[in-house]
């Protein structure tokens, strides 16, 4: 009898604690592999909502600008977000006179692992009204 155990008591045998570690450790792979997931969702997410906000203020601030007959409109300042970049001018088509189409692209560009470069786009169309 083992010192410390009580007489009809039984402790685990070597097999279940091993079978009871290896659940364990597979339980642990599946919820670190899942919040691994997660946070390359997030980021995505994060990615697409601050390129989608830009091209919203571009869009607003292109808005509350003038209406200019050939299309030319100035840019916000990009400044504060390194690697998000809008190609200017933006698209402008004259659908009739006086309404113009407007088509603002956000382009951000990052490496998702070391040496693997990834561009996501965000388009934005909106239409201005010589009033």
């Amino acid at each position: 009898m083992v010192k410390g155990m009580k007489k009809g008591e039984k402790g685990f045998s070597l097999v279940e604690v091993v079978i009871a570690i290896g659940v364990l450790a597979i339980v642990a792979a599946t919820i670190v592999t899942y919040f691994a997931w997660s946070f390359r969702v997030f980021g995505y997410v994060d990615v697409k909502a601050t390129a989608e906000s830009l091209a919203r203020s571009q869009m607003e601030y292109i808005k509350a600008q003038p209406y200019s007959e050939n299309g030319t409109y100035t840019r916000i300042d990009l400044g504060s977000f390194p690697g998000y970049d809008i190609p200017w001018p933006p698209s402008v088509d004259n659908v009739t006179s006086g309404l113009q189409k407007i088509t603002v692209t956000v382009i951000r560009t990052y490496f998702e692992e070391p040496g693997e470069q990834r561009t996501e786009n965000v388009t934005l169309e909106g239409y201005k009204l010589n009033r």
